[in-house]
């Protein structure tokens, strides 16, 4: 049979591809390159949380930050983690289904990052 794919952009004009790629292209990403990553606070200072990441290589750790914290504090934590100091884009998610955290402003417990 003749059938289409989900999703397939094998009947699209190649304007139609390209727009598709500059949408795509236009995410909306944070940015946190001229960012210093907060100091992990103590385990006993109220008003914080621990969080599980995955960082790009693979391996995971686990931090301490307090719950005001933005999610733009979290992306430089997580490049000053994997030792990205070259500007490379990264693209945090969380939740299930993973869900990419794109709103630098909000905090980390706004962000329902927070248990």
């Amino acid at each position: 049979g003749s059938g289409k794919k989900l999703g397939g952009s094998e009947n699209l004009t190649e304007e139609q591809r390209l727009e598709l790629a500059l949408k795509a292209s236009m995410k909306k990403h944070v940015e946190y390159t001229d960012v210093n990553a907060p100091s992990e606070p103590e385990a006993n200072e109220q008003g914080t949380i621990r969080i599980q990441l995955r960082l790009p290589d693979g391996t995971r750790k686990v931090r301490r930050l307090r719950e005001k914290e933005t999610v733009q504090m979290l992306y430089a934590i997580v490049a000053s983690l994997s030792g990205d100091s070259n500007g490379r884009s990264l693209e945090l998610k969380a939740g299930f289904p993973p869900k990419i955290l794109d709103d630098g402003t909000v905090s980390v417990k706004a962000a329902g990052l927070s248990g």
